[in-house]
């Protein structure tokens, strides 16, 4: 598992990673970017009108709100969403271990929550340290030495000790799941349609099989002479993808309380699935496919060889 993050005095959050590589890659050139807040959405029976905080305005066929968790685009069209807080706060930032990683991602499962290290190219790694609210808090208010030692207790020494090397940053955690997908028009996609909790990194998966989900359903719809931005069409993404991020949430948010929860009972069967699952190979693969994005109901760009 290697991550794309390029060295910052600061840690940077997937989206800014993700926006730094789409503005880099040549299947950018040629695409108008507009730089202003969504101010209001208006769909009719042809388009959908967006107005800019900069008073700005465009027609077009299709909107899709990749605009994360708090998203305006789903607030604006009126979207619900289900779900829960966890009452816990990731604690992310970048560390300089002492021993190489060697391209490994590491996670340890603590009372109030998992402990993660993900590799980066420069040879440091990213923390995501998921506990309690106010452990949280904490941990932020921590001078830099103080810190460091608290993680290199916290993950036993895995990568040695632990320096830190960023700034520090904390991220209550939810579970939320949009009510809709589509509307006319419109397709929510990423955090924007649903949140997870981080312990198994799944969060950048989906929200990049959610856009090649989007791509095919809407190139498909092109093949076969179809309206790629009729409801009719949109809808198919919307099962498609609702379906397996359900899944994925509920998992997800399984595992989390199976390791937070302190009852004796439910330790001796945690216990017990995990031997059964590390002398199983097929049950071992099938939950690194899936942690991987590899496995369920994938779009063709994800299967295809090469």
């Amino acid at each position: 598992m290697e991550s794309s993050e390029c060295a910052s005095a600061r840690p940077l959050s997937k989206a800014a990673s993700t926006r730094g590589a789409m503005h880099q890659s040549p299947h950018a050139r040629g695409v108008t970017q507009l730089r202003a807040g969504l101010e209001s959405l208006e769909f009719d029976e042809d388009a959908a009108r967006v107005a800019l905080s900069d008073g700005r305005r465009y027609g077009c066929a299709l909107v899709v709100g990749a605009d994360g968790a708090r998203s305006s685009t789903r607030e604006l069209c009126g979207i619900g969403r289900a779900g829960w807080t966890y009452g816990q706060t990731a604690v992310v930032a970048h560390l300089r271990p002492e021993r190489p990683h060697r391209d490994t991602a590491y996670q340890r499962f603590l009372p109030d929550g998992p402990l993660a290290f993900l590799p980066l190219r420069d040879g440091r790694v990213s923390l995501v340290w998921s506990t309690t609210t106010e452990a949280a808090a904490a941990l932020q208010s921590l001078d830099a030495a103080e810190f460091s030692r608290r993680v290199t207790a916290a993950s036993d020494r895995v990568l040695g000790v632990v320096e830190l090397a960023s700034e520090r940053a904390g991220f209550p955690l939810a579970l939320w799941h949009s009510r809709d997908y589509v509307r006319p028009h419109l397709a929510l996609a990423g955090d924007a349609a649903h949140t997870i909790h981080p312990l198994a990194g799944q969060g950048v998966n989906l929200g990049f099989l959610d856009a090649a989900t989007l791509v095919e359903v809407l190139g498909d719809a092109v093949a076969a002479g179809d309206d790629p931005f009729a409801l009719r069409t949109l809808r198919r993404y919307e099962r498609w993808r609702r379906s397996e991020n359900a899944l994925v949430l509920g998992l997800c948010d399984t595992i989390n309380r199976l390791f937070t929860e302190k009852n004796v009972a439910v330790a001796g069967v945690r216990r017990l699935g995990l031997a059964l699952v590390a002398g199983q190979p097929l049950a071992r693969r099938a939950l690194v496919h899936r942690a991987l994005g590899l496995a369920g109901d994938l779009p063709a760009i994800v299967t295809r060889p090469g």
